[in-house]
């Protein structure tokens, strides 16, 4: 038998032991780690804080974790530091999810971005209390690194979490019931933070100075103590993004972006949603209408506080009737997606985007004038439309501004100039795709431009 102990305790112990007594071969390497032992082949490496890599042609992968006990039966390895190299041999990622899953004895890891975690990596690792993400050397510049799913999810004692500067996004559910994470603070190189990814945590405020941010769904809900969130800019919140976080009262969204699209349930069940609710007003931010789901009946929109409605900002309320709207310059894609509207007024915007009222199912009218240009697929998938009315501005239509209308019967032409559009687009049979019971085409317009002998009739 052989005996490996450290060096200075050879001498000491040849003197009382039988056994061989040799020291410990050490090597320092990359971040500080240790090698205490290598496989005949050299093909498995073990360093001094109980890591097995397995060397592979383009670097090593961890693959084992090997805890040890002091007498007393606490852990020594607990405060886990993965190296970007090992032997002068870069460190590719962990092997398998399971080398570290469930483990109770780590409270700290530190990890080079560049080091690949795979999904559920720490999942519950209950007594893990901070993780420190540093910037892997020598990554190049358009390097982008991202946490995978499910990555911490269930850590419930983790509260500190410390990012690189260049992460980029957080996945899935990655920190799911950390329920010890009380603050954090994001790198400005975040763009996304995906579904569920804060889900549960004890997260008191949310700050982000990015200059694009994109919430996915359910990722800050049930999180009971957050009490603001302060955003630089938002370009899209997801469904029940911050559902039940029954405490929050601030929110401040100092830009919105001007594709921003914000699920209308998205601040379900706050106190902060609740002051708009009680009051019927929407949530406008620097001119942007970013959410009217809770506004219900007759409702009037007008141009001097509000510059563009939102993408899907009615979407799926089902309280709002009669709508009026008034010299807002643009309506987002699928602004009044499946909401209950019957009937729609628009005049004096610049631009209508595709789809801003599919599937509405109880409008029966639209009007719309002080508008040149209708664009294509503007009236699509409206299931009950009865009659649309173009006022005497209208004078351009792109291709199928009116599309799959199953029930149209009425289309009216105010104008008495000459309108530009080309019918039976792409030679189809239909003037509107989709809209069979298209009976009363009423027109003022002398001709069309260009010519098209299939719909001189019209005229």
């Amino acid at each position: 038998m052989t005996l490996y102990v450290d060096q200075k305790r050879v001498k000491q112990l040849k003197k009382t032991l039988s056994c061989k007594v040799r020291a410990i071969q050490t090597k320092k390497v990359g971040r500080g780690n240790v090698i205490v032992s290598k496989s005949e082949n050299g093909k498995i490496v073990k360093d001094d804080q109980g890591l097995v890599y397995q060397l592979e042609e383009k670097g090593c992968y961890i693959t084992k974790f090997h805890q040890k006990y002091d007498v007393n039966g606490t852990p020594i390895y607990r405060e886990i530091k993965i190296p970007q190299d090992i032997d002068s041999i870069r460190v590719l990622g962990v092997k398998n999810s399971n080398v570290f899953q469930y483990c109770k004895d780590i409270t700290s890891v530190t990890v080079p971005d560049s080091v690949d975690l795979p999904q559920a990596t720490f999942l519950g690792c209950t007594n893990l209390k901070k993780v420190v993400f540093v910037a892997g050397e020598g990554m190049p510049e358009e390097f982008r690194p991202a946490l995978k799913d499910n990555l911490f999810r269930n850590c419930s004692n983790l509260e500190e979490v410390v990012f690189s500067e260049k992460m980029y996004s957080i996945g899935s559910y990655a920190f799911m019931n950390c329920v010890g994470l009380k603050k954090l603070t994001f790198p400005k190189k975040l763009c996304y933070i995906k579904e569920g990814a804060f889900y549960n945590t004890g997260l008191e405020m949310i700050q982000s100075d990015n200059e694009y941010m994109s919430v996915g769904r359910k990722s800050f809900a049930n999180c009971k103590n957050l009490k603001s969130v302060d955003i630089l800019q938002l370009d899209n919140v997801g469904s029940y993004a911050f559902y039940n976080c029954t405490n929050l009262e601030k929110v401040t969204l100092k830009k919105v972006d001007s594709n921003c699209r914000m699920e209308g349930n998205a601040f379900e069940n706050t106190k902060w949603i609740k002051s708009y609710q009680q009051k019927n007003k929407p949530v406008i931010i620097d001119g942007v209408l970013i959410n009217g789901y809770y506004m219900k009946g007759n409702i009037t929109l007008d141009g001097k506080k509000i510059k563009r409605i939102a993408r899907l900002s009615f979407a799926n309320n089902q309280k709002i009737k009669k709508i009026k709207i008034k010299g807002i310059k643009t309506l987002g894609k699928g602004a009044f997606a499946r909401s209950s509207v019957t009937e729609a007024s628009i005049n004096g915007c610049k631009e209508l985007e595709p789809y801003l009222f599919s599937d509405c199912r109880k409008l029966k009218k639209i009007s719309v004038s002080g508008i040149k240009t209708i664009q294509d697929k503007t009236f699509a998938f409206i299931p009950n439309l009865k009659k649309i009315i173009f006022g005497k501005e209208v004078t351009e239509l792109r291709e199928d501004p009116i599309y799959h209308c199953p029930n149209l019967t009425t289309v009216r032409f105010i104008t008495k100039k000459t309108i530009k559009w080309n019918p039976y687009f792409d030679n189809l049979k239909e003037l509107y795709p989709g809209c069979g019971k298209v009976k009363h085409i009423y027109m003022n317009c002398p001709k069309w431009e260009p010519k098209n002998p299939l719909a001189d009739w019209i005229a």
